[in-house]
């Protein structure tokens, strides 16, 4: 009967707290991180276009 009730609060407590991606405090940060991701994409993409050209 325990180890039930123990189960059953494990179930309640998980889905309380959602898995979330971290919000970035302000919109100055969130346009940085938006650049930096793009950048970071493109230069990839760059880099394979380049070594599918060799």
């Amino acid at each position: 009967m325990r180890s039930s009730n123990q189960q059953l609060d494990q179930s309640v407590t998980k889905p309380s707290k959602p898995a979330t991606m971290e919000i970035p405090a302000t919109e100055d940060q969130y346009k940085e991180n938006i650049s930096t991701t793009r950048r970071r994409i493109t230069h990839q993409e760059i880099n394979e276009a380049w070594n599918y050209k060799k």
